[in-house]
């Protein structure tokens, strides 16, 4: 699966979760209580997995940056 869907299917989940920690904070039935958790739940596990893939990013982007150039300014003659 590509990073666009992964963050496609990570965003669907986080409104779904979002509609669910709303219904059930709005609508007092004992029922909808379980609802609520579930969607905060889900909205952990959506943030975890945010975190981790912005993470895995910043670890690749780091492998393929130049190394730091070695020239320093006293190097330089003076003009």
């Amino acid at each position: 699966m590509s990073e666009e869907k992964k963050v496609r299917s990570l965003e669907g989940l986080g409104y779904i979760a979002a509609f669910m920690i709303g219904v059930g904070g709005i609508i007092d039935v004992e029922a909808l209580t379980y609802f609520n958790v579930l969607g905060l739940v889900f909205a952990i596990i959506v943030i975890v997995r945010l975190m981790v893939m912005n993470i895995d990013l910043k670890i690749m982007q780091r492998l393929y940056e130049p190394p730091p150039s070695t020239d320093s300014d006293l190097d330089v003659p003076p003009e």
